[in-house]
């Protein structure tokens, strides 16, 4: 009995970890499943791969650094815009259908900074940034 009661134990414990390794979103701010460029719901644990899910948080180009860098996302394109950054990564902490750039490039996060504002989604931002 005390042997399966460890089994159980650490079953729980590798299942906690993976929740906590493939929602690396919910760990930066308020986490939210986005449809139609709406939230429907908060991010509690792990979402599903064909989710849309997104971050907001106060910041700048260093927050959003170390929050990639949390991720393990490697970033595939910058862009810049009226004083808006955009930044396409790669990260395989996140469970998110990927996406193709026009020119050619995978990713499956979306991020962006203007102005002391983060916003981090994957695959894509939805909602207005």
């Amino acid at each position: 009995m005390k042997k399966f009661c460890a089994a159980v134990i650490v079953f729980a414990a590798v299942l906690v970890a993976v929740a906590v390794w493939f929602s690396p979103l919910s760990s930066q701010g308020s986490a939210y499943v986005y449809e139609n460029n709406v939230p429907v719901r908060a991010v509690t644990g792990c979402y599903g791969e064909s989710d849309v899910v997104r971050t907001d948080f106060d910041g700048g180009e260093k927050d959003l650094e170390n929050a990639l860098r949390r991720m393990l996302a490697t970033v595939v394109k910058k862009e810049q815009a009226g004083g808006r950054t955009v930044i396409y990564a790669y990260s395989p902490r996140v469970a998110a259908d990927l996406q193709t750039t026009c020119d050619g490039l995978r990713y499956n996060v979306m991020a962006a900074y203007e102005n002391g504002h983060v916003v981090i989604g994957a695959p894509v931002i939805q909602g207005s940034y």
